[in-house]
């Protein structure tokens, strides 16, 4: 169980998580926390805090590298998937190797104590605005997702060839249908993916990961140049050669 939790104003008010074993936490964090409208949660083992993970909701973790449990370094790898909980380490010995290691896994900061609570405070603002931004970004994702699934296999036929800038009659002629049905379910598509612009549905299908799909015969380079023409992006470049 935590051992110490602000009440939330919100919600959704950001958390701060502390795993500390041994590591007494900045009375900084504490003060800090009304004001800037967070809440702690502290645990003393990684085990307590890994079985209360969030699943919403702007969160960070600080975490001691050296914990009775589960070492810091392995917790941060449980937490691979999680990349919308920034983790900050804090440890007691410089251990170079250690904390080269930690932030190639992606950690935000390695503090050594004793701890310049300043630095650390600022530490953990940046980590709850990448926390608020990632998963402002996920929420988007998943609306679009859930927009994208009420199209049927044609419109999502028509979705590919729109996002690569064909015109009507292109697609007509390369799905082997009238250009008025084409008309019919583009509007469609645009209706049921709340597209007010094809560089919006471009954008839309880039949020999904969509690639368009393309023709044996039609270089990559030119489906990237539509794309990224018809998403307002400059287009890559392409190399053309010479032959002397």
């Amino acid at each position: 169980m935590p051992q110490r939790a602000y009440p939330s104003k919100t919600e959704q008010s950001p958390v701060v998580y502390v795993v500390h074993g041994d590591f007494s936490v900045p009375a900084s964090l504490h003060r800090g926390a009304p004001h800037a409208c967070w809440r702690i949660e502290s645990f003393r083992e990684s085990a307590s805090f890994l079985s209360r993970l969030p699943d919403s909701g702007p969160a960070c973790l600080i975490l001691n590298m050296d914990l009775p449990d589960i070492d810091g370094l392995t917790v941060q790898s449980l937490l691979a998937h999680r990349d919308d909980i920034p983790v900050i380490f804090v440890t007691d010995t410089s251990n170079v190797r250690m904390a080269v290691r930690a932030m190639k896994a992606g950690a935000l900061d390695v503090f050594t104590t004793p701890i310049d609570e300043h630095s650390l405070l600022g530490a953990v603002r940046q980590a709850l605005q990448r926390s608020s931004a990632l998963q402002f970004r996920e929420a988007e994702r998943r609306a679009v997702e859930r927009k994208y699934q009420q199209l049927s296999p044609r419109e999502r036929e028509v979705m590919q060839l729109v996002i690569r800038g064909r015109l009507n009659k292109h697609i007509a002629a390369e799905m082997g249908i009238a250009e008025i049905t084409v008309k019919t379910h583009r509007a469609k598509v645009m209706r049921k993916m709340q597209a007010d612009s094809v560089p919006h549905l471009v954008t839309m299908a880039a949020a999904l990961r969509i690639a368009p799909e393309r023709s044996p015969e039609e270089p990559a380079w030119a489906i990237s140049a539509s794309a990224s023409r018809l998403a307002g992006q400059p287009a890559p470049s392409q190399r053309v050669a010479v032959t002397a």
